[in-house]
């Protein structure tokens, strides 16, 4: 049987940090209750309450190309995961595997 291993992303350090990703096997890991699948969140449009420090999904309006190593580029249609405020209009924000700032009025909550 292979062991379960969860992705880290560690904010605190710049993408190209090696301290930024990291790998824990699932023995490090505790276990918790599970929560309400993304499938019913699509059904509810509802996205969790911040319990595993997520603000929410959001859908871009527009375009936006990053201009550095830590803004994230996405496309206008695109739905992100926002974790965070960073700083006065940017959001630390997830589409797919990629991670970076997001800014806030290029998106609309969901």
């Amino acid at each position: 049987m292979s062991q379960l291993k969860a992705n880290v992303y560690d904010f605190a350090y710049g993408v190209d940090d090696p301290r930024f990703r990291g790998v824990y096997p699932s023995t490090d890991l505790q276990e918790v209750e599970p929560e309400t699948s993304w499938n019913q969140q699509e059904e509810n449009h509802e996205c969790p309450k911040n319990k595993n420090g997520v603000l929410g999904r959001a859908l871009a309006l527009y375009d936006f190309e990053a201009a550095s190593q830590y803004e994230l580029s996405f496309s206008k249609g695109d739905f992100l995961i926002l974790t965070k405020k960073q700083e006065d209009g940017w959001l630390i924000g997830y589409k797919g595997d990629e991670v970076g700032l997001v800014p806030e009025n290029y998106i609309q909550m969901l």
